[in-house]
């Protein structure tokens, strides 16, 4: 049997210190002169695919297809944001400056099996059901109205508790709903009334029960619900309809093999409204993204998954973490909804962040990270157009399954040196990201042989050999700035052209696509003072590199 393995690998981060190349933002070089022994100009390049590459643009629905990218003049082009990630990063590395443009998210995990005893360990404890409650729910958690204002500011105000069990919502099994033909067709889940176990117990065990009896049921057109408002009688057992002294709203989510409860729950509102901090909130939709990508049913599923819209509400359920009023220790449109990890991604990067600035925040500028109100900004000393293509070649056409790199696969992305799969590292202990990622390069395409058509995606590519020319300006910059943006672009390994390294680009990198080699680099240099005294500006000097 073939080996399984990653289409990419990671290049730990440096143990060396971050070099402050500027240690105060008044030496940072200003734009608005002319500073001694600096330089500016431009540097032309060309690419060259060693293997097919897609730049994605703007992508046709109809087709699920991802077309090159291409500027107002319908040219096709590698963008010029799209060269300045990859240059910036290559900088990162090769200056040893301060991993910044990893985003500090927040992920969220839902464990019930799987290998990782530490994680389903987690989820229990958060979420356990307390022995003596006869309700079976998990301790702590509540309903309540999530609602968004005008402001895209979200609040949760708690429901009312029923009655003397002091609980937002009931479980209820669905057999109680189908006796009383309370629901639609659609929101049953399965096709008839559910036989109870005990009937069914001497012919089979509670697994053959829940994976064969349950599933031969299943209704095929059950899809999640939030329905209508019913009055009730706990003491008799629920849904005496029209008699009771309760009322709630039934609700569902996705099927899950041996699923046979639906929820009730309070409707009323009760008490104050607590806002939900702005962070917890972007990273509950960045995680409804990265599952829709997995999960497509999650994107027609949205009226019930995402959350609701400026000026709108939802029923949603949450558990506040201890003694930190408006900060979740979860939350989601079910009680067994998805948990935050105690830490964030930056809490794996185990590297001293430098007082002063850096080679590539001073370079390639930053805006928004240092000043206390997060206002503090400096403009970039380089920039960089779209590299446009070459030739005349006929795009070419592939479909894979793509997905978006995922730092949720803690196998892949954390530290796991002297663990077991049994007991990884988490983002809820003490933790150490892996390092760059970057994948691994190939000399053709390899074809996906996909059987879920429904996640594939097709992408319109320019072949092998298609040569893209692009150019970086810059400014007022140092030597020792000039060489690492050169050596960023093209890295030479011993000078020798031989070894020269080549870059991956673009979409498709699992499967060999987006193969380049920068070559025929050429630096331009003018002469900076002139530019304030001659109407024309000529270069001063021109040198071709390679």
């Amino acid at each position: 049997m073939d080996k399984i393995f990653a289409p990419y690998t990671f290049i730990p981060f440096s143990n060396n210190k971050v070099p402050e190349v500027y240690k105060t933002r008044e030496e940072l070089p200003s734009h608005a002169r002319v500073i001694e022994g600096n330089l500016s100009g431009w540097i032309e390049y060309h690419f060259k695919a060693e293997t097919p590459v897609s730049v994605g643009g703007e992508r046709d629905h109809n087709t699920n297809c991802s077309k090159f990218c291409r500027n107002g003049l319908d040219r096709l082009m590698i963008p010029g944001s799209t060269v300045r990630g990859m240059v910036r990063s290559h900088a990162e590395m090769l200056s040893f400056s301060y991993p910044e443009f990893i985003d500090d998210d927040t992920y969220m995990y839902r464990k019930f099996a799987g290998n990782c005893k530490q994680l389903r360990t987690d989820y229990s404890r958060e979420m356990k059901v307390p022995k003596e409650s006869k309700l079976k729910i998990p301790d702590g958690v509540k309903a309540g109205w999530l609602s968004c204002d005008q402001n895209n500011n979200y609040y949760i105000t708690p429901v009312e508790e029923f009655g003397q069990q002091r609980t937002t919502y009931f479980k209820i099994h669905e057999r109680d709903l189908r006796e009383k033909n309370i629901l639609d067709e659609e929101q049953y889940m399965y096709r008839e009334k559910i036989d109870r176990y005990s009937a069914r117990k001497k012919d089979m065990s509670l697994e053959k029960y829940k994976k064969e009896y349950l599933n031969s049921i299943k209704n095929d057109k059950y899809h999640p619900y939030r329905g209508r408002t019913v009055s009730f009688d706990y003491d008799r057992q629920f849904l005496n309809l029209g008699s009771g002294r309760f009322t709630g709203r039934l609700l569902n989510s996705e099927w899950i093999e041996g699923k046979t409860h639906h929820y009730l729950v309070s409707e009323k509102m009760s008490g104050d409204s607590f806002q939900v901090s702005k962070e917890q909130i972007l990273d509950y939709e960045r995680d409804y993204e990265r599952n829709k990508i997995q999960n497509k049913k999650l994107e027609e599923l949205a009226d019930f998954y995402a959350l609701p819209e400026r000026g709108n509400k939802k029923l949603f359920f949450y558990k506040e973490a201890k003694g930190e009023k408006g900060k979740l220790l979860g939350m989601g449109p079910t009680p067994y909804f998805r948990i935050f990890y105690k830490n964030s991604v930056h809490n794996g990067i185990h590297i001293e962040k430098p007082d002063g600035y850096d080679y590539v925040s001073s370079v390639f500028g930053y805006a928004g990270k240092r000043s206390v109100d997060r206002s503090e900004a400096y403009k970039s000393r380089v920039s960089f157009s779209d590299a446009l293509y070459e030739g005349n070649k006929k795009p070419e056409y592939y479909s894979l399954t793509l997905s978006s790199p995922k730092g949720t696969a803690i196998q892949m992305y954390l530290d796991q040196t002297g663990k077991d799969k049994t007991n990884l590292n988490t983002y809820n202990n003490s933790f150490s990201l892996r390092g760059y990622k970057v994948y691994w390069k190939r000399n053709g395409v390899i074809k996906d042989h996909g059987v879920k058509k429904n996640v594939m995606s097709r992408l319109e590519t320019l072949p092998k050999d298609s040569v893209f020319k692009g150019t970086v300006y810059f400014d007022n910059l140092r030597e020792d700035e000039l060489g690492l943006l050169l050596l960023s672009l093209r890295f030479n390994k011993e000078g020798s052209e031989e070894l020269q390294e080549t870059y991956m680009i673009g979409g498709g990198k699992p499967y060999g696509f987006g193969k380049i080699k920068p070559y025929d680099i050429k630096l331009h240099l003018i002469n900076q003072k002139k530019r304030f005294t001659n109407v024309n500006l000529e270069e001063e000097k021109r040198i071709k590199l390679i």
